[in-house]
């Protein structure tokens, strides 16, 4: 929320942000808190310059925020390189965020529900609160994809 809040008093509206400069700047973040290029992990970012409302704006980043820091922590295991997309657009009349990487995808215990994890789980809430949908698949690593 401090990046909404930051990028809000920097911008000419008080009420819309550009997804471009502010996701980049989520992702740079996370990126050194992480040492993703000590670790030489790669981030790609596809971003259109969509203007976003406060009301979408803060639970996208958050879901970003979420979905990158698990792709850090858990998508590498014995691996000093990786490759992570994060892309963002408008389709039509939707919004479409995707986050992918080249790791070891989720595992069976968590896609079926049998583990329980607070982040997916705060993934979802914050899709639903954007009335949108989360749609992951397992394919040379994890590929969530939200659209609203």
């Amino acid at each position: 929320m401090g990046k909404v809040h930051q990028m809000l008093y920097q911008s000419k509206s008080l009420s819309e942000i550009n997804s471009s400069e502010y996701i980049s700047s989520i992702v740079n973040d996370i990126g050194k808190t992480y040492n993703a290029a000590e670790r030489e992990i790669v981030v790609s970012l596809n971003i259109e310059p969509v203007t976003l409302s406060i009301e979408a704006a803060i639970p996208c980043g958050l879901i970003i925020n979420e979905l990158l820091m698990n792709a850090y922590k858990h998508s590498f295991p014995g691996r000093e390189s990786g490759h992570i997309v994060v892309s963002f657009r408008r389709k039509t009349d939707v919004n479409e965020l995707q986050i992918s990487d080249d790791g070891v995808g989720m595992s069976e215990e968590i896609l079926s529900g049998e583990i329980k994890t607070l982040g997916l789980n705060l993934v979802t809430m914050l899709t639903r609160q954007l009335k949108g949908k989360i749609i992951y698949r397992r394919e040379n690593g994890s590929i969530f994809r939200i659209v609203f």
